[in-house]
């Protein structure tokens, strides 16, 4: 059986590259982790999962359930996150996994 890879990129600043709006405001940037990332699992022949952008909003620690449920009901045998897991006051991704299964890098 293919391995089945989830990919998820978090922060508020992100703007999918395929978005509509091509004009970046003021502190947004172009989400390029999470296409690579899903290049590259394309690449080495693995089923890949877009999770898509989700918010800080969306990643509070007391609200972890949601994403990680998504990820859960995915199938996926490997989450790969981009984003949010630096030592900011809105940086819950880590100790959400953390608290819901195994942290392997980060």
């Amino acid at each position: 059986k293919k391995p089945i890879v989830a990919v998820l990129s978090t922060g508020d600043e992100l703007l999918d590259v395929d978005a509509k709006q091509q004009q970046l405001q003021p502190g947004e940037i172009f989400d390029a982790n999470r296409p690579m990332l899903i290049a590259a699992c394309e690449e080495e022949d693995v089923n890949v999962v877009d999770l898509g952008i989700h918010r800080d909003v969306r990643i509070e620690f007391s609200n972890a359930e949601n994403w990680l449920t998504e990820a859960i009901e995915s199938d996926a045998d490997v989450l790969i996150t981009s984003g949010g897991v630096s030592m900011g006051d809105k940086d819950f991704v880590k100790p959400a996994i953390a608290k819901a299964g195994k942290v392997h890098f980060g």
